[in-house]
Formats: C-alpha cells, sequence, structure tokens
C-alpha cells in the first residue's frame, strides 16, 4: 500500500464562519444537544454528571462535565448550560483542567525546530487545529448511548467505566480526525503526559462549550430586546475565534506571529486573538490555502 500524503489529507482551503458555511449546521447541531443535556436537580459541585464523549488511541478518555461553575451565575452573566471536559490517562488519572493559556501553552510546546521533519509536524498540527475550529472532520454521531455518571465534583479524580452506566442522547457532531493521522495524533504533550489526539478532543469540548455560551447569550439579549426575527447567528465568535486563537500562538513560536502582534490582539479582542487567515496559510505551508 502507498504511504499516504498527509498534506493531501489535510487540504482544504480557507473556511467562512457565515450561515452557508459547510461548519453552519455542525455547529448549531452542538449547541443544541449541549442545551438539552438533562439538568434536573444538578447543582455545581455539589452534584454534577459525566459523559463519556471520546476515547483516544492510547487509552485516554475525554468527558463533558456540566453544569460548570459558570451555571451558578446570574443576571447578565447567567450560563445555565455551561460545561467543561475532563480528560482522563490510560491510568485513570485525572488531567488538570485547563484553562485557555495552558491548552494554547500545550500546542505551544508541540512546534518548534528547524528540520524539515520539525517544519513538517508543524504544519500539519496547524492544519488540525484549523480543520478542528470549523469542524471539518466531525462526523454526524445518531441517537449515541453514552456512559454516564452523576456524581459530586471531589469524586471526579479518577475514572472507573464499571461506574458509568448508558444513557440515550440526542445527536451530535464529534470530533474524528483520520487514522492515517496518528504520527501527529501520538504524539506526546510532554507538560500534561496526554496524546496530541486527546489535547485536540478536549480543546474540541472546550470550544463547543464556547459556542453554547455565546448562543445562549445573543438568544437571552434578543429575547430581552423583543427583537423581530431570530437571534444573530455567531459567526466566528465561539468556538471559531477560540481556536484560532490557539493557533495565533503556535504562529508565534512559528515565527509567524511577532510578540507585539499577540500582546495587540489580546488586549483589543477582549481576551481572544485569532490568527489572521494569511497566517493560517503560512503556518500551514500550503496545506490550507485561499480559496479558487
Amino acid at each position: 500500500m502507498p504511504p499516504v500524503d498527509l498534506r493531501q489529507l489535510l487540504a482544504c482551503e480557507i473556511q467562512s464562519a457565515g450561515k452557508r458555511s459547510s461548519s453552519f449546521a455542525k455547529r448549531l447541531y452542538n449547541i443544541n444537544w449541549a442545551h438539552r443535556l438533562p439538568k434536573s436537580g444538578l447543582h455545581y459541585p455539589d452534584l454534577v454528571k459525566m459523559v463519556k464523549i471520546y476515547d483516544t488511541a492510547v487509552g485516554e478518555t475525554i468527558l463533558v462535565l456540566y453544569p460548570g461553575k459558570e451555571a451558578k451565575r446570574a443576571g447578565d452573566a447567567e450560563r445555565p448550560h455551561d460545561f467543561f471536559p475532563v480528560l482522563y490517562r490510560k491510568d485513570g488519572s485525572r488531567m488538570e483542567d485547563l484553562r485557555f493559556g495552558r491548552a494554547f501553552a500545550a500546542f505551544q510546546e508541540l512546534v518548534g525546530g528547524t528540520s524539515a521533519a520539525e517544519r513538517g509536524f508543524m504544519a500539519e498540527l496547524a492544519a488540525c487545529i484549523y480543520r478542528m475550529a470549523f469542524m471539518l472532520d466531525h462526523r454526524l454521531v445518531d441517537k449515541p448511548t453514552l456512559l454516564t455518571k452523576s456524581m459530586s465534583l471531589d469524586a471526579t479524580d479518577t475514572f472507573d467505566s464499571r461506574e458509568y452506566y448508558p444513557e440515550e442522547h440526542p445527536p451530535f457532531y464529534a470530533y474524528d480526525p483520520a487514522r492515517e493521522l496518528r504520527d501527529i495524533l501520538d504524539v506526546k504533550v510532554p507538560s500534561l503526559g496526554v496524546s496530541t489526539e486527546g489535547l485536540l478532543k478536549y480543546c474540541d469540548i472546550i470550544g463547543w462549550n464556547e459556542d453554547s455560551k455565546y448562543s445562549y447569550r445573543a438568544k437571552k439579549k434578543h429575547e430581552e430586546k423583543k427583537s423581530p426575527g431570530e437571534p444573530p447567528w455567531l459567526g466566528a465568535t465561539g468556538r471559531i475565534n477560540t481556536l484560532l486563537t490557539g493557533l495565533s500562538v503556535v504562529g508565534f513560536e512559528m515565527e509567524v506571529v511577532t510578540f507585539p502582534e499577540l500582546i495587540d490582539r489580546f488586549t483589543s479582542q477582549r481576551g481572544v486573538a485569532p490568527a489572521h487567515k494569511d497566517e493560517v496559510i503560512r503556518m500551514a505551508g500550503g496545506i490550507v490555502r485561499s480559496p479558487q
């Protein structure tokens, strides 16, 4: 069997975040899935629910934990559908919960070097992150039965699948990168002791929650103002700007984005610093290209 051309496998054009984009229906599906999670009787941190979403090839498990701490907020800060990812290593130990900065620093750990192989890996990783931001590698899981458990937050330090029970859920789009990407996905993030696949799937859920929160806020403001028509669409806010901010950090390490540019973006864009289209193309070494 001939070797797989990873560049060709990952190749894509610069994507749109609009309602006519390929990601629109997928994002909407996943937002609705999050908003329909059964929450009766749950209260952070005393009684939360864990739902298993992903496995990795090296034996890690990634779950959604809900409700999150932002579900306790009220008024303008109300976020009743807040959730967050939890990753367990193969040995059952729990990885530390990652804030945006820590997750992006983990991406930064994976890049660097000047050899052809190192530059090739960086370009492929950048393309993976970009494709994940726009859900190009997500597939619909129809009527999934997912392992679930209710517990207090204090009881989430280890994972044992025998303690979980199957529960039916609505369809959602799951991140499902090609198996041919194993050489990229199996690379370990040294400081976290998890695989790149685990980190990517963890960040997918972070982006998913950002979509859920932005969507809820937009709908609430729309209703409060009694505006006509449908609430405004998310566009690039939520998962896209969050994950493209991770790409800006990768771009800084690859010397595509300068330090002043990175700082200016964070300070002028309220905590996000999404990579520009031309920077994505440069980081991905032509794997991501301008539309024809």
